[in-house]
Formats: structure tokens, C-alpha cells, sequence
């Protein structure tokens, strides 16, 4: 269950959760540190979620965003976190380590046109943009999806 700040995107106007690691301290129990920045009197929300969407969330998110885009590749970046987590619970149900992983892989690469190429990774500590904000910021716990293509018909 991390904690998240919850941002407004002006350009899709929807809002986005900013999710905030927590971070275990040996030597303190008594106090809650988190791997990112946050201001005293600045409000957090509590996220949960399941395996199954951690899962289907990705899919259905690169089925919204390649909609309006002729896609000729994608570059998907997946917190190594929470594809640990995705291991652990494979474990717990007695599949093989790594199933789930696999499943989403495949179950993007279906949402691309045929042939596409997709390339993907997990990494701790992610790079992603944040609006307002711009450029890149870090964070954790992030899923980022880059689609190569063009809007125009001529590309088809």
C-alpha cells in the first residue's frame, strides 16, 4: 500500500498519483521516511491495488494511448518493485516465477499491430514525467510507456 500525492494534468484533465516509496530504517521504527521530496502540511492518499491490476491496468492503458497512433514500435519501462511483486505472487499460487511478467508482455504485444517490435525492462528508481512539472522527474513505482508512430494517415 505506497502513498501517493495526487497531481492535476491539465492537459488530459484528469488527476495522476505521484506515488511515494516508503523507506525502512534500520536504526529508527518511530517515524515514516519516504524516497521522494514532500512538504510538511502537504496532503498524501493511501493506494492499494491487486495483482491483477498491476496486470491489467498497463495492458489497457497502452490499448488507450496507441488509439489515434499509427504505432511502428513501443519502449515499456516497468518498476522492478512491483514486477518482484508480480514473481512473489506467482510463487504464492504455485505458477512459475516470472509467469505474470510474461503475460503482460504478451498481452501488450497483442494490443500493437502485427510484427511490432516491443521492448521492455525493469528498473529501480524510474525516470517519467509529472505535470505540471516539466521534463522528467524521478519517482517509484512507475510504469512508462513510450509509442513510436505518427498521427498521420500517410504512415499507415
Amino acid at each position: 500500500f505506497p502513498l501517493a500525492r495526487v497531481q492535476h494534468n491539465d492537459r488530459t484533465g484528469k488527476d495522476q498519483h505521484f506515488v511515494l516509496h516508503p523507506e525502512i530504517s534500520p536504526d529508527d521504527n518511530t517515524s515514516l521516511k519516504l524516497f521522494g521530496e514532500v512538504d510538511a502540511n502537504e496532503s498524501l492518499v493511501l493506494l492499494r491495488g491487486s495483482r491483477e491490476s498491476l496486470m491489467r491496468e498497463i495492458v489497457q492503458q497502452m490499448a488507450t494511448e496507441q488509439a489515434e497512433l499509427h504505432v511502428s514500435g513501443a519502449l515499456f519501462c516497468y518498476c522492478a518493485g512491483a514486477a518482484l511483486e508480480l514473481c512473489r505472487a506467482d510463487e504464492d499460487q504455485g505458477l512459475e516465477r516470472g509467469t505474470s511478467l510474461c503475460t503482460v508482455m504478451s498481452e501488450m504485444a497483442a494490443t500493437l499491430p502485427e510484427g511490432c517490435p516491443v521492448a521492455g525492462c525493469n528498473t529501480f528508481g524510474e525516470q517519467g514525467p509529472l505535470y505540471p512539472v516539466e521534463g522528467n522527474v524521478h519517482a517509484n513505482l512507475m510504469c512508462n510507456l513510450l509509442l513510436f508512430g505518427s498521427t498521420c494517415d500517410r504512415f499507415r
